[in-house]
């Protein structure tokens, strides 16, 4: 990342430093900015959302597709962004849908219709142990806002085929990262059915239901998932890997993807 983006990410602030009720000492702290997005679909907005100030067309293009609000990208007919106000453009069919939505009174955004009930990730890929360790550690190598600040989620689209990672990208919200990455893939016709998201955050619900959408097969983090998103992941066919940290890792769901665990069953 270059030092003019990195730099429009964050702010000085004087702070104090306290230690047994007493301050020692006023240094400056590196933080990171908010950057507040408006997004309108023909002319009329929908929502405001706070992320990072980049990949703003990514971000939307991603969280209206992981949301099921459009089903592809054809279903978009143009994309204007004027700072920070996006508009979307759509045809009548796809603005009753996207209009009709609802969200979950949390930080991430889930919307389940009854015909998407039944989708199940089918995907047969393998993925060796040491490629999902390789996967979570390349998130922290390219962690350059974290390291600064430890005040953003990462996420990243790892190519199970390749063996490779493919963008990592930096987020006030662990699903905003997701949304990103999501779009990054979307707007560059990636196959979904061969990558794993990678990502620094906890694994709830909603965040399986954005993989499920996509169709990826895998998702690697190195926290907690929620109970609710391990019986995600099973019901629609997802590998959810937690606490993947150095040279170790939980498998909740769908363990024959990874290659040494195929003949094990998860009940």
């Amino acid at each position: 990342m270059g030092n003019s983006r990195l730099y429009n990410k964050l702010a000085i602030a004087k702070v104090e430093l306290v230690k047994d009720n007493v301050v020692v000492e006023v240094v400056e702290d590196v933080l990171v900015k908010e950057y507040v997005v408006s997004v309108s679909v023909n002319g009329l907005e929908i929502r405001r959302y706070i992320i990072s100030e980049d990949m703003v067309k990514e971000f939307v293009v991603g969280n209206l597709y992981s949301m099921g609000l459009i089903r592809n990208l054809g279903e978009i007919v143009e994309i204007t962004i004027n700072e920070n106000k996006v508009n979307v453009k759509v045809d009548s069919e796809v603005l009753k849908r996207i209009t009709a939505f609802t969200t979950t009174p949390s930080c991430g955004d889930q919307v389940v219709p009854e015909e998407e009930k039944t989708l199940k990730v089918n995907v047969k890929v393998k993925v060796y142990a040491k490629e999902v360790i390789e996967a979570i550690k390349q998130v922290f190598e390219k962690s350059w806002i974290f390291k600064i600040t430890g005040g953003v989620h990462t996420a990243s689209l790892y190519s199970i085929t390749e063996s490779k990672t493919l963008v990592t990208v930096e987020d006030l919200g662990r699903h905003s990262a997701v949304d990103k990455v999501i779009g990054w893939g979307l707007l560059r016709n990636i196959d979904f059915s061969q990558i794993a998201i990678a990502t620094s955050g906890r694994v709830f619900s909603d965040m399986v239901i954005k993989a499920v959408r996509a169709g990826i097969p895998l998702i690697i983090s190195k926290s907690a998932p929620s109970y609710e998103a391990v019986l995600k992941a099973r019901e629609h066919g997802i590998t959810l890997v937690g606490f993947a940290r150095g040279n170790r890792f939980n498998v909740y769901s769908e363990p024959y993807r990874i290659a040494e665990l195929e003949k094990i069953e998860l009940r």
